[in-house]
């Protein structure tokens, strides 16, 4: 918001975004990881920008209070509604390259990092947080309390079991205390609920907050980082272009007709949330069109840290995945024959997170080639069905044959 100071910080993997001049909360996003990392810093920035959702709740007794609500939920005007600095602390997360990226070139803000180990500066947010962890975690059975010698803290993982603790409970509870926090009383801005203080700035002082354009209003830019490439392949050896990424090789049909861009550069943006596609772009600027994984990586969406963790998996040699395999279910089958630990419970709860994504509607290009890339993998599989029919087929042949030959005549 115009002339606002946005703070964000985050103290248990939770990263909020919050306007400290009238205390409301914007957005926020859950991390699974240890530490939370640059895409989880972007969610929770593209969480507060865009019009915000409720959930639909399946815990019973839970309701959102009618006074609460996020900004952009209660007032039209805030849909879209980005600030001019964001005040953050020295996470390492917050230095990622896509993270300053995406702030000073897709939100328009000037990043504000405050100096090491003085919590002070920060104290509306700290304080915030402090009210969460009262007012939420530490109340919920399976809470690990402020340290291992909290007395609050009894056998949480057991607790979690023994009454299904899910995560999208975990989420449901997350929305609706920060719904309802935006409409309780604060004493740091003389006992006015936070949506009061936001609605009397928009009404009696004409509060026109700046609001993000029109072309960049899409999920997807929020998590795009970009990177150049060399095409590959051999004119020589009859290797079609190609370029690599991860691990993987990328093409797409108009790539391999171009084999005068072999040695050369291609830009290329990457959504870290999904990296069937990728789209690229000339050295001179000019789109080149989307390029698509190969093999079964264009089948499952996935996220690059789950690529890695795949790729570190195969390297090492405790995982092995054919032609005939989609890479991201040998991962969750390997992660499901290891012991339930926190840890990859975590993993299998972010994969299955990240392959809920639908492509939106403006993506069609992008669409148009997972979908001939899902045709193309569908009719191999027939193709080798059909295979596999005939050679036992030919086995059954072979065997009435050799009964035939050998069998001894009764006289």
């Amino acid at each position: 918001m115009v002339g606002n100071f946005v703070s964000i910080f985050s103290d248990i993997k939770f990263p909020t975004i919050l306007d400290v001049s009238n205390r409301s909360i914007l957005g926020y996003s859950v991390s699974l990881n240890r530490e939370y990392g640059g895409s989880d810093v972007m969610h929770c920035a593209r969480n507060a920008i865009m019009p915000h959702k409720r959930l639909e709740l399946t815990i019973p007794g839970l309701s959102y209070h009618p006074p609460g609500g996020f900004p952009s939920e209660k007032f039209p005007e805030l849909e879209w509604a980005v600030w001019d600095v964001i005040c953050l602390d020295n996470a390492k997360s917050h230095y990622a390259k896509m993270v300053q990226d995406r702030l000073t070139n897709l939100i328009g803000c000037t990043p504000n990092f405050g100096p090491v180990a003085l919590p002070m500066r920060r104290g509306v947010i700290e304080r915030y947080f402090k009210t969460l962890a009262e007012n939420l975690f530490h109340r919920l059975p399976n809470t690990t309390g402020s340290g291992p010698d909290d007395p609050r803290r009894n056998n949480p993982e057991k607790n979690a079991l023994r009454l299904n603790i899910t995560y999208e409970h975990l989420l449901q509870l997350i929305d609706v205390m920060i719904s309802n926090y935006n409409g309780t009383p604060h004493g740091g801005i003389y006992h006015q609920t936070p949506l009061e203080l936001l609605e009397k700035r928009i009404q009696l002082r004409g509060l026109l907050p700046r609001r993000l354009e029109e072309e960049k209003r899409s999920e997807m830019l929020f998590m795009q980082t970009r990177i150049n490439r060399t095409v590959r392949g051999s004119l020589l050896s009859g290797r079609k272009p190609y370029i690599q990424y991860e691990g993987v090789e990328y093409r797409s049909e108009k790539l391999t007709n171009s084999a005068h861009l072999i040695k050369h550069e291609l830009v290329l943006h990457v959504n870290v949330d999904d990296l069937r596609t990728l789209k690229a772009f000339l050295p001179d600027g000019s789109e080149f069109g989307y390029l698509t994984a190969c093999g079964r990586w264009s089948l499952t969406p996935h996220s690059l840290q789950t690529r890695r963790a795949i790729n570190s998996l195969v390297q090492r040699k405790l995982i092995h995945y054919t032609t005939w395999d989609d890479p991201i279910f040998v991962y969750t089958d390997y992660l499901l024959s290891k012991e339930n630990t926190k840890k990859s419970i975590n993993k299998i709860t972010q994969v299955k997170e990240v392959s809920k994504q639908k492509l939106t509607d403006e993506a069609e290009e992008q669409t148009k080639a997972l979908e001939e890339a899902r045709a193309q993998h569908e009719l191999l599989d027939k193709v080798r069905e059909e295979q596999i029919n005939r050679e036992k087929i030919n086995e059954m042949d072979n065997y009435e044959r050799l009964l035939k030959q050998f069998k001894t005549k009764m006289y």
